[in-house]
């Protein structure tokens, strides 16, 4: 709290601005954290379903598809496709923007990389509700 005895041309503000805003603002924006945003809201989708009743009935379907009854196998295999849904139809969607908007100049991956942003408070406030 010694800002404004500490600043020599004493000129403090106080703005607001919508939460957040740094994250999407940003000028650097890495293709890893990109795929975290969105690992983290297919982590998220998993511990859901995992606490849910439909998390056994499909735990049994792919049981039974695969004829395996080790449950690490089977959990393994239903984590990765959950995990993989979200970036799926992710990527999916970011491609068909891409065709959409018909121009050269953007890519999928930056495209991807832009908008993966979006799902950090998507996870934390559906991490928060189940």
């Amino acid at each position: 709290m010694k800002c404004e005895s500490a600043c020599p041309s004493h000129n403090l503000s106080l703005r607001l601005r919508s939460f957040g805003k740094d994250i999407y603002t940003s000028l650097r924006k890495s293709r890893t954290e990109a795929f975290a945003a969105i690992f983290l809201l297919g982590v998220v989708i998993v511990e859901t379903l995992a606490m849910t009743s439909s998390w056994k009935p499909l735990e049994d379907s792919l049981k039974s598809l695969i004829g395996l009854n080790s449950q690490w196998l089977v959990y393994t295999i239903m984590f990765s496709v959950v995990l993989l849904l979200p970036i799926g139809t992710f990527y999916l969607f970011c491609y068909l923007l891409k065709l959409w908007l018909g121009k050269n100049e953007y890519k999928t991956q930056d495209l991807v990389t832009q908008f993966a942003f979006l799902f950090i408070p998507l996870g934390g406030g559906t991490s928060l509700c189940s």
